[in-house]
C-alpha cells in the first residue's frame, strides 16, 4: 500500500515566509555593519584616537557573535555566515585585488620586487610550518603533516585590503608601504598553490611526486602573471580608443578584472589572484590612457 504525503499549501506559504524573512535579515545585517563602520571610523577621528577602525570592528564582530549564539532574536540576523563563501569571495575579491594593485606606484613596486617576492614566497613558507608545528602539537585533531600544513597556508596569507587601510592609517614610510603592501597581495596566490599542493597530498591515495608539484607551481604562480599581463596589454589598447568617456572607461576596466579572474581561475587553470594583481601593476604604469575622473573612481 502506497502512502502519499501531500503538502499544504499554508506548509508552502509558512516556508516561503521564513526564507523572505531570513533574506531581509541578511541585507538588514550587511547595510547595518556598513553603518557601524562608518559609524566607528568617524568616532575614532573625532577624539582622535589612534587605533585601526578594523580592529574596533573586529571586536564588536566577536560580541556580536558571542550574543547570537545565546538570544535567538539576534541569531537570525548572523545568517549570512550561511551565505556561499565561494560566491562572496568571487564577487568582492577581484574587484578589492584590483584596487590595491592599481594604487600602487609602479616605479616603487619594481625597486622592492625582490623584497616582496622573498616576503610573498618564503616567508609564507616559513610560516606556513611554524604555524603547522603549533596545531600539530598544541590542538588535540591529531592531523598529519599534509593536513597542518593545509591549515598553516591559510592562516598564513595575509589580507591586503586591511594591510593597505591599516598603514594608511598610521603614516607609514611609502618604501615599507610598498613592500608589505606588495607581499600581502602576492602571498594570496602562494598561499592558494601551498594549499592546493596539500589538499592532493591529503586527498589523492597514490599522491603527487615532486615533478607534478613543480610544474603545477610553475603553471599556477608563472601562467597567472602571464594571463594578466595580456589582458592588461589588451585593455589597455581598448582604452586608448576612448577618450574622456568615463562610463565606457569604467566597463572595459571592470569588465576586465573580473575576466582575468574568473578565466584564470575557471578554464585557464592559473592564479587568478596573481592574474588581477599584474592586471593593475601594469595598467598603474600607463595611468596616462585612463581619463583623471575615471583613475579618481578606481581609487575608491
Amino acid at each position: 500500500m502506497v502512502n502519499l504525503t501531500t503538502v499544504s499549501p499554508n506548509t508552502t506559504e509558512v516556508a516561503k515566509h521564513h526564507v523572505e524573512e531570513k533574506q531581509s535579515a541578511i541585507l538588514f545585517f550587511i547595510f547595518c555593519c556598513c553603518a557601524v563602520g562608518a559609524l566607528v571610523r568617524r568616532l575614532l577621528k573625532g577624539f582622535k584616537i589612534r587605533l585601526p577602525y578594523t580592529v574596533v570592528l573586529l571586536v564588536l564582530g566577536i560580541l556580536f557573535g558571542l550574543l547570537s549564539g545565546q538570544y535567538e532574536e539576534i541569531h537570525i540576523y548572523a545568517k549570512v555566515v550561511d551565505s556561499d563563501p565561494h560566491l562572496i569571495l568571487h564577487i568582492f575579491l577581484p574587484v578589492l585585488i584590483f584596487e590595491s594593485a592599481f594604487a600602487m606606484d609602479f616605479h616603487t613596486f619594481v625597486k622592492t620586487f625582490v623584497q616582496v617576492v622573498v616576503l610573498a614566497i618564503p616567508g609564507l613558507a616559513l610560516a606556513s610550518v611554524f604555524t603547522c608545528l603549533l596545531a600539530r602539537y598544541l590542538f588535540t585533531y591529531g592531523w598529519n603533516w599534509n593536513e597542518g600544513m593545509m591549515f598553516g597556508s591559510i592562516l598564513s596569507a595575509t589580507d591586503p585590503v586591511a594591510v593597505v587601510a591599516l598603514l594608511s592609517d598610521l603614516g607609514a614610510s611609502k618604501k615599507l608601504a610598498m613592500v608589505i603592501e606588495g607581499e600581502s597581495l602576492l602571498n594570496d596566490g602562494a598561499a592558494i598553490v601551498f594549499f592546493n599542493v596539500f589538499l592532493k597530498l591529503t586527498t589523492e591515495d597514490s599522491g603527487i611526486s615532486g615533478g607534478e608539484i613543480v610544474l603545477y607551481f610553475l603553471q599556477v604562480a608563472l601562467l597567472g602573471p602571464l594571463w594578466g599581463y595580456v589582458m592588461a596589454k589588451c585593455t589597455l589598447f581598448f582604452l586608448s580608443r576612448v577618450f574622456n568617456d568615463a562610463l565606457i572607461e569604467i566597463t572595459i576596466t571592470l569588465a576586465s578584472t573580473y575576466l582575468t579572474y574568473y578565466i584564470g581561475e575557471e578554464f585557464l587553470k592559473v592564479s587568478g589572484v596573481l592574474a588581477v594583481v599584474v592586471l593593475g601593476v601594469r595598467m598603474s604604469a600607463e595611468k596616462t590612457m585612463i581619463s583623471p575622473e575615471v583613475e579618481k573612481f578606481l581609487h575608491r
